[in-house]
């Protein structure tokens, strides 16, 4: 598997970047708001720390910042090529909905891509942890 594979393949899934092992939040729905910045302290397959510094994951604001005007042109193409006549008024109110229903699955990807940005797939250590 190249790098590139492995990277979209742990954004996808939502798994450990290095092993491709083991899920990065504990519960799997992102709507159980109440577990829903719940991670493992540490890949439990190939012991990746997942919070390698203090405020690691300020950055993922920017993944999100991208997450969410990539919707926004998604809805706004939508709107235009289906010649869906709406004032701006009431298309902001339905973008903001969007935002709204999709806010858990953002904030969870955002930290996904994120620490892909910084941590590559290892296929020797993913070799071992698949025999753990």
């Amino acid at each position: 598997m190249t790098r590139g594979q492995a990277k979209r393949k742990s954004i996808m899934t939502g798994t450990c970047p290095r092993c491709l092992e083991s899920k990065m939040y504990i519960k799997s729905n992102p709507y159980n708001l109440s577990h829903i910045s719940k991670m493992h302290e540490r890949c439990p397959k190939c012991d990746l720390n997942y919070y390698p510094e203090p405020g690691y994951y300020f950055g993922a604001m920017y993944v999100t910042y991208a997450l969410v005007v990539g919707q926004f042109c998604v809805l706004f193409a939508l709107k235009t090529i289906f010649k869906y006549d709406i004032s701006i008024f009431n298309f902001m109110l339905i973008f903001l909905a969007v935002l709204f229903i999709l806010a858990p699955i953002n904030f969870r990807l955002s930290r996904v891509v994120w620490l892909n940005f910084f941590v590559s797939y290892d296929k020797e250590i993913a070799e071992k942890a698949k025999r753990k």
